[in-house]
């Protein structure tokens, strides 16, 4: 009997050893579900397939989507299981099932592919940045293939952005043509006051607007290329800072202000239009110097939306930046006390001149850590801002200001704008989406260089 046994252990253990690999094996080769992602206008239409890799033979499947608040307006069985009958759900409400069974596969009936073409439209109010998950799930046993066996699939969700510009389409008419082209390479020589939807330029969403993205926009007017213009998450920020206004004449004998303003995103000064007109110049409702304004979508100052006078932003001290993780440790200007823990991952931080030149003199723009290695350097319990251009020559020293903090507007996006001690997750009590950093009136210090 006991040898019995120890035959009988010894078999399943090898059963055991035989079996782990191969399901490991299939693990890593099961089918894949995926949602694609699309762009598009508030109130628009878009197309999202839901597709299938490594189709081990699916015979029937039953799969719930949900969309949230978007509108399902059609659906169709896509070329994938054109060989199984599918049944539409009775309507279209979120979330909802659409079932697909057959009879039976031959070989060239087993595809990759679209297995369901869905086409939803976007709510009537939804904002620039907003974001809608589409998801798909089932349940243990819901997908077999031909010989009634569940299949287990990997499940990849997509979503739908929404932009206030089509990617291309400069001077937001409607139409990529030409006319972006010759925008396009204007703006990046310089010089010519005119204004594009930066967004819109960015074709391949590297951050930069050069040449490859006119070669880009060139390619996919001609066709052929299979050129995708995709929309820019850099640029599409909508805060401007008002550096100098004027009351200009229209072609409609009407009056409309016209701008200077300072990007923090970018570092550069733009002229925009104001979004209103007046029949008299003195009736234009013009923004203030200083002001923290928003764009229109069409990339005029928002002249009916409130702004905030920049200078009267609350203003920060930098304790520290840890450079592993892309954090500020920061605390309200005159208040030691109170420190926050502030992710500056995606934020644009400018260096500025001082108080008495705050927007004319910009220094230097880019992420945290570009501005780390460029002149704002921690040192021992002090953190020294100090620049070249602010320094006087003298022989072997150069002469300079300093503070042992260094100040900074920040706009912040907090976790609880009620409560800001509130942290998430990982930590922080908010996100930084820009901040503008002073270079201090301070003491001078002998800087050995």
């Amino acid at each position: 009997m006991k040898l019995k046994r120890t035959i009988a252990l010894i078999l399943c253990v090898f059963m055991i050893a035989v079996c782990v690999p191969f399901y490991a094996s299939a693990n890593e080769n099961n089918p894949t579900i995926t949602v694609s992602s699309a762009t598009n206008f508030a109130g628009a239409t878009v197309d999202i397939a839901i597709s299938v890799a490594n189709n081990p033979g699916i015979l029937g499947a039953t799969l719930k989507i949900t969309f949230g608040s978007l509108t399902l307006v059609g659906a169709s069985n896509g070329d994938a299981f054109d060989a199984l009958t599918m049944t539409k759900p009775g309507a279209f409400a979120s979330p909802c099932n659409f079932v697909w069974d057959g009879q039976e596969l031959e070989a060239e009936d087993i595809k990759d592919g679209a297995i369901l073409n869905l086409q939803f439209k976007i709510p009537d109010d939804a904002k620039e940045g907003d974001e809608y998950p589409i998801s798909v799930s089932y349940t243990s046993g819901d997908i077999i293939d031909g010989n009634l066996v569940p299949v287990s699939v990997n499940i990849a969700n997509g979503k739908v952005s929404v932009i206030s510009f089509i990617p291309g389409d400069l001077n937001n008419d409607g139409f990529i043509n030409t006319t972006d082209v010759i925008l396009l390479r204007r703006h990046i020589a310089g010089g010519y006051n005119q204004t594009i939807i930066e967004a819109a330029a960015d074709v391949n969403n590297d951050g930069i607007i050069n040449t490859t993205d006119v070669i880009l926009i060139r390619r996919y007017i001609a066709g052929g290329y299979g050129v995708e213009l995709m929309p820019a998450a850099h640029y599409t920020d909508v805060h401007r800072i008002v550096k100098l206004v004027d009351v200009v004449p229209t072609d409609d004998d009407e009056y409309m202000a016209k701008y200077q303003v300072y990007n923090p995103y970018t570092g550069a000064v733009e002229a925009l239009y104001g979004s209103t007109t007046a029949s008299k110049a003195v009736s234009v409702k013009t923004k203030a110097y200083g002001d923290l304004v928003t764009l229109t979508p069409s990339g005029t100052v928002d002249e009916k939306a409130a702004s905030v006078p920049f200078k009267d932003m609350r203003k920060y001290w930098i304790l520290s930046y840890n450079t592993d993780n892309n954090t500020l440790e920061i605390c309200p200007y005159g208040d030691l006390t109170s420190v926050y823990y502030v992710n500056a991952d995606k934020a644009s931080i400018v260096r500025l001149g001082s108080d008495t030149k705050w927007i004319e003199d910009v220094i230097t723009w880019g992420k945290m850590s570009v501005l780390d290695k460029a002149g704002l350097a921690s040192g021992g319990d002090e953190i020294k801002c100090y620049n070249k251009a602010y320094t006087e020559d003298d022989g072997q020293t150069y002469s300079t200001k300093y503070a042992k903090y260094v100040k900074a507007t920040i706009l912040i996006d907090w976790e609880d704008e009620t409560d800001f001690t509130v942290k998430d997750e990982n930590g922080f009590n908010g996100d930084a989406v820009f901040a503008v950093v002073w270079v201090m009136d301070g003491e001078e210090k002998e800087l050995d260089v």
